[in-house]
């Protein structure tokens, strides 16, 4: 997966951000990848798991904050249920964009909507959230906007 986000970064020249369950050494993450063209990767390890789906009995929660500069961005990635935690993604003069990545179906989606710009508000800081589309395994959708 990385090569191939390598590869797309390489190819258009800008950052390419994805999230993926991944194996780790202390066990399984969800993990938000950044990759520049040059191939440096960036990665943040989700937070907060979302109990109602069990994450917490398949992964293991991330405990560090990361910020990172790209092109004269500080960028502070998260994922998902991240954005329900104001806390977490508190501005304290150390970033400029808050970049979520997430897996929100449509009966939470004016909640998605709402969250990040609240999070935008909150902060004083730019705020870009991208959600999956289609239909998944269990049935669920999310929509396209």
């Amino acid at each position: 997966m990385v090569e191939w986000m390598h590869a797309r970064a390489a190819q258009s020249q800008a950052l390419i951000a994805g999230s993926a369950a991944l194996q780790t050494e202390h066990g399984a993450v969800n993990r938000f990848l950044l990759v520049e063209p040059d191939g440096t990767v960036h990665h943040y390890d989700k937070r907060h798991l979302f109990r109602m789906a069990d994450e917490h009995h398949h992964y293991e929660a991330g405990n560090q904050r990361v910020v990172f500069e790209w092109r004269g961005w500080r960028i502070l990635p998260l994922v998902c249920y991240d954005l329900r935690f104001p806390v977490w993604s508190r501005n304290q003069n150390d970033y400029d964009l808050a970049l979520y990545v997430a897996n929100w179906p449509a009966p939470r989606s004016l909640h998605w909507q709402s969250l990040l710009i609240a999070r935008a508000i909150e902060n004083q800081a730019y705020v870009a959230g991208c959600n999956r589309v289609g239909t998944d395994g269990n049935g669920h959708h999310y929509p396209r906007r």
